[in-house]
């Protein structure tokens, strides 16, 4: 079982991204989110079931997505058996992509987890110009500008050296060259399908 996390900061193109994996011959999952609205009109690319037990870890750390202070969160091992369940329960196949910003902060629970199920486990992190990045995150949530530098800062302190980091400028003008990277990391072919519309991207820039 191969198991790819995408992850990184909101507002980073972790949907597009994943869009692009799902071409490669992964999985989404049973319960794949069907929501799309004008901050993400082709989709979220997330599974519902599993997103709302990351709801579930950060609450167990006093925390929601949105005012997460520090790394590396606290889990227990009926959390690592209930997530390895619901894993087992939402795919069929043994090419597995799990998309969640919120993942950033539970690197050591996903090592976990993939060890007691005896998976290969890579892990994508998403990142974005800042600047970019936090107006975005403000439009998009209405969250303040000082809590989304805080929670952009928070978050790429959770990147680690044996990650594949993609940054969402990048993917959007060098398309190409950054398939072969995300190719390259997972040992997979390039399906030559380019997920990035151009004009979606400037049409809404800064969103």
């Amino acid at each position: 079982m191969k198991i790819l996390f995408v992850m990184g900061m909101h507002r980073c193109g972790t949907s597009v991204l994943t869009s692009y994996i799902e071409t490669l011959g992964y999985s989404l999952g049973k319960n794949i989110n069907q929501d799309k609205n004008w901050q993400n009109p082709k989709g979220y690319w997330e599974n519902d079931t599993l997103t709302q037990f990351h709801n579930k870890l950060l609450r167990f750390n006093k925390f929601d997505w949105s005012n997460v202070s520090k790394i590396n969160l606290k889990y227990t091992k009926n959390h690592v058996d209930e997530y390895c369940r619901l894993i087992l329960e939402q795919f069929n196949t043994d090419k597995i992509v799990i998309k969640d910003p919120r993942l950033s902060f539970f690197t050591d629970f996903l090592l976990e987890v993939s060890k007691k199920l005896t998976a290969e486990i890579k892990i994508i992190f998403a990142l974005r110009d800042k600047e970019e990045c936090i107006i975005s995150l403000n439009k998009a949530q209405n969250l303040d500008i000082k809590k989304c530098k805080q929670l952009f800062d928070i978050t790429m302190k959770c990147y680690k050296e044996y990650m594949l980091k993609v940054n969402y400028n990048d993917f959007v003008n060098n398309n190409k060259q950054l398939r072969y990277n995300i190719c390259n990391f997972l040992n997979e072919k390039d399906s030559n399908i380019d997920k990035i519309d151009i004009k979606l991207y400037r049409n809404i820039k800064y969103q």
